[in-house]
């Protein structure tokens, strides 16, 4: 009940919650700079699926809760500001196209890219007794065929 002076009722806990793992995972993945933008984006994906390995309570809180964490639908705009973890992912993504080894939709791209990593995240948190013969094995093989995936093919807006 101590929570409740602090917000006003559960959702507006569990918003204050995501916007903190949010941040959290945004800070994990820092800025794409001036390396490679594909090995850069590479090792965002990994780290993405790396952090909900380490964190699977809060990625859960964050990513797999029955309730709605957002109230409305929000615009392209919006879920990049309310999501710094998303808006980081769409920077590296740029950063990809604009070097030419992606091409299309920057938020496109982005949205096909964070649904894979989400699932195989979500693989790995939740059956836990699934026959792996690597959990990392299997990671870094979703981050390259994704990744082949959207070399090989514009996506345009979705």
């Amino acid at each position: 009940m101590a929570l409740y002076t602090y917000f006003p009722d559960k959702q507006a806990l569990l918003n204050a919650l995501a916007l903190e793992g949010f941040q959290k995972l945004a800070e994990r993945f820092g800025s794409p700079g001036k390396r490679d933008p594909l090995i850069s984006l590479r090792r965002n994906l990994l780290d993405y699926i790396a952090y909900a390995e380490e964190n699977p309570f809060e990625y859960r809180i964050l990513f797999l809760s029955p309730e709605q964490v957002a109230e409305t639908k929000p615009a392209r705009q919006e879920l990049q500001e309310r999501n710094p973890a998303f808006a980081m992912l769409y920077r590296y993504v740029g950063a990809c196209i604009d070097a030419g080894v992606l091409k299309g939709d920057t938020f496109a791209v982005s949205t096909v890219l964070w649904t894979g990593i989400h699932g195989a995240a979500a693989i790995l948190i939740t059956q836990l007794n699934f026959p792996f013969s690597s959990r990392k094995r299997y990671a870094e093989e979703v981050v390259a065929t994704l990744l082949t995936g959207v070399q090989n093919r514009a996506i345009e807006a979705i």
